[in-house]
C-alpha cells in the first residue's frame, strides 16, 4: 500500500490508506463499526463533489479491483469531519501529527521532493531578477556605509524630496 507522501508540508494519501490507517482505527477506538471501502468512497465523492474522473483502482489479492482517490490534507480534513464527534477528535489529532515534516522514503518521493525544491528555487531566482534593477538604482545613489540617506539622494538628483518620494511610490521602487 502507498504510504503518506509529504512534499513541502503538502500531505497526500490514498483514500484506502486514509480509511485503513486513520478513519477505521478511530472508529474502532470510539466503538463504532468500521466503514467498508465502497461506502467510504461514496462518502468521499459526496463530500468533495467528485464525479469519478480522478478515480484510481488497486488490484487486490483476489484479483478484484478497489477504487480510491488520492486525497490532499484539506480533503482528508473535510472527509474526516463528517464522522462522529469522538472519531473527529481522533482524526484531527492524527492529521495534525502527520502534518509535520516528512522525509522521503523512496526514490520517487525523493525525486518529487527535489523537483519541488528546484521549482521553488526557480521562482525565488525569478523574483530576485525582477528586483535587481531596483536594487541597482538604489546602490547607485545610496552609499553602503549609510552616510547618504533618502534626503541626500533627492538633493543629489536636484529634485524635491516629495516629488522623489511620489516617483518612487508610483513606480513601485
Amino acid at each position: 500500500m502507498k504510504e503518506m507522501i509529504s512534499v513541502d508540508h503538502e500531505i497526500s494519501m490514498s483514500s484506502l490508506d486514509f480509511l485503513n490507517n486513520i478513519i477505521n482505527p478511530a472508529r474502532a477506538e470510539a466503538g463504532e463499526v468500521p466503514h467498508e471501502p465502497r461506502k467510504f468512497l461514496a462518502k468521499i465523492e459526496d463530500e468533495l463533489e467528485l464525479d469519478g474522473t480522478g478515480k484510481k483502482f488497486r488490484l487486490n489479492n483476489n484479483q478484484t479491483r478497489t477504487a480510491y482517490y488520492d486525497l490532499d490534507f484539506d480533503q482528508m480534513m473535510l472527509v474526516g469531519m463528517r464522522e462522529s464527534k469522538a472519531v473527529r477528535r481522533s482524526v484531527l489529532a492524527r492529521l495534525k501529527a502527520m502534518h509535520g515534516i516528512q522525509i522521503p522514503r523512496t526514490l520517487p518521493e525523493a525525486l518529487r521532493f527535489a523537483a519541488k525544491l528546484a521549482e521553488q528555487k526557480a521562482v525565488l531566482e525569478n523574483q530576485l531578477a525582477i528586483a535587481a534593477p531596483k536594487a541597482e538604482f538604489v546602490d547607485n545613489y545610496v552609499e553602503a556605509s549609510g552616510l547618504m540617506g533618502f534626503r541626500e539622494v533627492a538633493k543629489l538628483l536636484g529634485i524635491k524630496e516629495t516629488d522623489f518620494r511620489l516617483f518612487l511610490l508610483e513606480n513601485g521602487i
